[in-house]
């Protein structure tokens, strides 16, 4: 079973992340210094941290990250992030799609997942009160 496992940070992250991979810019690159970091690694399924060929993995919302690998598949830079995010799923050929982002990435995206796609899990966290 092919997993696509869809990140996302909040803003106060990006700037560290942004000093830590200072000089990465290639997708794998700046995955890689993500997955050193360790942000949020809980939520990091086990194939996609075993980099599991059968996993992808993005930051959805990382526009870096996402330019990069639309540039490196010949896309260009003026695709919206919404769109890269498809073709990542389509070209991954994913069965499994899971988000911890369902509120940005809800229904109306959800919607537009490729045919290749026969399941979808979310997962939201929120603080205890």
């Amino acid at each position: 079973m092919r997993f696509f496992e869809c990140f996302a940070y909040p803003a106060a992250y990006k700037s560290r992340l942004d000093q830590l991979a200072i000089g990465a810019q290639k997708f794998s690159d700046r995955l890689s210094v993500f997955f050193a970091d360790r942000y949020g690694a809980s939520h990091i399924l086990l194939p996609v941290d075993h980099r599991d060929p059968d996993a992808f993995f993005t930051n959805w919302d990382d526009e870096k990250l996402q330019r990069s690998w639309a540039r490196e598949a010949g896309l260009g830079d003026k695709l919206s992030l919404e769109v890269i995010l498809l073709a990542q799923i389509e070209n991954h050929r994913a069965e499994v799609f899971y988000t911890i982002d369902p509120v940005r990435l809800g229904n109306t995206f959800l919607k537009k997942l490729p045919g290749c796609v026969k399941r979808t899990v979310a997962w939201r966290a929120a603080p205890g009160v």
